[in-house]
């Protein structure tokens, strides 16, 4: 096999060489290597669609970071009907590439940065920013015994909160599980209204103020449209300071089914599907609506590097 040189660019390793990009990170991260494949019937073969990581609670990472299939399926469409699994090396390298492998070493280096956002996502959100809220169960493994101690703590809490009605200093939180987190809100530094996802509390802060700035960061697909529909609608609802959510659905992602013998709104952001009767209050809601969204966590703070969660407020 012939080896070549390729640049540490993200457009590469997101199309053309994903597959070797998709190693490097699984080598590093100990994270499966998973790919999205398809039977293309005019070649009558399994073809390569996308090649990834597995990461948690239905995520992937590649290398634009972490990624719902969702997404993925918009970035990449196809006619028939794509599907995602785990993948060895040699397969994938098979499906990839036709003899011409590119050397690891730009690879690597990606894979590098890409692991290194991931590692401040997590500080961030140990700063007081809710960028993913973790199953408690895996607490220990994450944060070894800080994680089993705060484990322990909150179970406690919920016990005495559960035995003395309500009185004891505590909350408890529903996790909805939708796609994309969304945050809303009034940029500190210029009090202009932004949108914009997780990427909002990086380094370079990608808040979307404007179409041109979903250029400027290079958003496309499914996601694009979700925040250029969020953009155009939330202004008008004046929302105070910052909000975080998750997004159920948009007008276009609503389907229709009988569910025990009732209408029913159908709408799946991730990886739980949702049946909202529409008869019901909510479900009437939902015809008259063009997106819905789960605010769950408001922030406060004189600039976003400063920002504080508070899971309780009223959003």
């Amino acid at each position: 096999m012939r080896f070549r040189e390729i640049r540490e660019n993200t457009q590469d390793f997101l199309y053309g060489d994903c597959p070797i990009f998709a190693i490097a990170l699984s080598r590093m991260s100990g994270l499966p290597l998973q790919a999205m494949l398809d039977y293309s019937d005019e070649l009558d073969t399994t073809v390569l669609i996308h090649a990834f990581v597995g990461y948690k609670d239905g995520l992937v990472i590649d290398a634009n970071g972490v990624r719902s299939i969702e997404s993925i399926e918009d970035d990449y469409p196809v006619e028939d009907d794509p599907y995602v699994t785990d993948i060895s090396e040699q397969d994938l390298l098979a499906l990839g590439y036709d003899g011409n492998c590119p050397t690891m070493s730009n690879a690597n280096k990606h894979a590098k940065k890409v692991l290194a956002d991931l590692k401040e996502n997590v500080t961030e959100a140990a700063e007081g920013k809710n960028l993913h809220l973790e199953h408690i169960e895996d607490l220990v493994f994450l944060q070894g015994a800080s994680g089993a101690n705060s484990a322990l703590q909150y179970i406690n809490s919920v016990r005495d909160m559960l035995e003395e009605g309500g009185t004891v200093n505590s909350s408890v939180t529903v996790k909805w599980d939708g796609a994309p987190a969304i945050f809303v809100g009034t940029d500190p530094a210029d009090g202009k209204f932004f949108v914009g996802t997780k990427g909002v509390f990086s380094k370079t802060g990608k808040l979307v103020k404007s179409t041109a700035d979903l250029d400027k960061y290079g958003y496309s697909g499914g996601l694009r449209d979700k925040l250029t529909l969020a953009l155009k609608l939330l202004p008008s609802l004046g929302i105070q300071g910052v909000l975080q959510g998750d997004m159920m659905y948009t007008k276009s992602d609503l389907e229709t089914a009988d569910i025990d013998g009732e209408s029913s709104w159908i709408f799946q952001p991730n990886t739980i599907a949702y049946a909202v009767p529409k008869n019901s209050e909510l479900g009437k809601r939902i015809a008259s609506s063009q997106m819905g969204i789960i605010f769950h966590t408001t922030y406060s703070g004189d600039s976003m590097e400063n920002m504080q969660a508070s899971f309780w407020g009223k959003c």
